[in-house]
């Protein structure tokens, strides 16, 4: 659900929220009491087409997570790990520019990131997060509007697939995008929008995209009289916000409590005058903190940091673990398995804690890298 405008006076029932959870197998991992404790990185506040093609890199990876402590459970004194990374006295807080800088290669040579990595590992925390590919994330509503009925098994791959194809060429893709004012594809252009998606991807096909044509085929069909999806909306504006991140943790996570870094813009735009709800009786489960308080959400920074890189990555990765073991250091396996072990060890706990919205490639990407170095 998109959450888009200045909000006043608004309630949310959770439990309006909660009904597809509620048909999950695994609907009682999401009722878990802990606190979760959060920052986020690549808040890109709008990502829209623009004549020379989108206003930001092509590879963002919006992340809001961090650290989460079970109940009963206080906060670690991280003295002990300021030392560790020699963070000076005078510095109010840990920041992620004092850990690491860089793509994730660089970031696993660092010095400081094994004592931090090792730090997490070692101690009763576990972390955290939802991660966004927001070209990705822009693109999905093209395969919702097209399919049918038939094709509901497969829109996984679908999403895939033109994902990558459109990242192939995105300048010539979004130009495409931005001659039909996507995602507000007006009743006349969709004929000659189909055409040139059309055109497009059969041009553009790659071997691994095993789907897509069965979208073509779809597109093909001259019944297609509506894009439900990608019509009505603003005009070259592919995500207004990104509140419902936010929004998602307090109506998923009900029954914990989230301590936010201050985000000014959310917080005012999206958070003034709203109340949840839950049985009836309003309830607060949240509160926005700063940073230089809180040395969870200070840590916080740090890990969505990492992750961030990882899954910028992953967006690239083949697939070879061998490939990926010639490219590593000994620092740096050492430091990726120390990374995918306390994924790991959060996954264990709770499967919930990670919440991915990234093509299927990056997924097996992930599976295939945590499985194989948190051994």
């Amino acid at each position: 659900m998109q959450f888009t405008g200045r909000m006043i006076d608004i309630k949310y029932k959770i439990e309006d929220f909660r009904r597809a959870i509620k048909m999950l197998p695994i609907k009682h991992l999401f009722d878990i009491t802990t606190t979760f404790y959060y920052d986020e990185t690549d808040n890109v506040r709008k990502y829209y087409l623009k004549e020379t093609g989108i206003n930001e890199q092509i590879d963002r990876h919006f992340v809001l997570g961090g650290i989460m402590l079970k109940e009963d459970i206080n906060p670690p004194d991280v003295k002990e790990l300021r030392e560790k990374l020699r963070i000076p006295e005078e510095l109010e807080e840990i920041k992620s520019k004092h850990v690491y800088n860089g793509d994730i290669f660089k970031v696993l040579d660092k010095r400081e990131i094994n004592p931090f990595l090792n730090w997490i590992l070692n101690h009763d925390i576990y972390i955290h997060y939802s991660v966004a590919n927001l070209y990705y994330y822009s693109l999905v509503d093209i395969v919702d509007s097209i399919i049918d009925e038939e094709l509901y098994g497969f829109h996984f791959y679908l999403k895939d697939d033109l994902y990558q194809i459109a990242k192939a060429d995105h300048n010539q893709f979004n130009n495409i995008l931005y001659k039909y004012n996507y995602p507000n594809i007006s009743h006349e252009d969709i004929v000659d929008f189909l055409v040139d998606l059309r055109g497009y991807i059969s041009g553009n096909k790659l071997d691994t995209t095993h789907y897509i044509d069965l979208l073509i085929e779809r597109i093909e069909d001259e019944n297609i009289s509506e894009l439900p999806f990608i019509q009505d909306e603003e005009d070259l504006m592919l995500l207004k916000d990104l509140s419902q991140f936010y929004y998602y943790p307090i109506y998923t996570f009900h029954n914990s409590k989230h301590i936010f870094d201050h985000e000014r813009q959310i917080e005012d735009n999206h958070f003034k005058g709203v109340t949840f709800t839950k049985n009836g009786i309003p309830f607060n489960s949240y509160e926005f903190k700063d940073s230089k308080d809180d040395s969870m959400i200070q840590l916080s920074d740090c890990v969505v940091g990492i992750i961030s890189r990882f899954y910028k990555f992953l967006d690239e990765f083949d697939g070879s673990l061998t490939n990926l073991d010639k490219r590593l250091n000994s620092r740096q396996k050492e430091n990726l398995s120390i990374l995918c072990k306390i994924i790991k060890k959060s996954v264990d706990y709770n499967e919930t804690l990670i919440h991915m919205i990234v093509p299927i490639k990056e997924q097996q990407g992930y599976n295939i890298i945590v499985s194989h170095y948190s051994k």
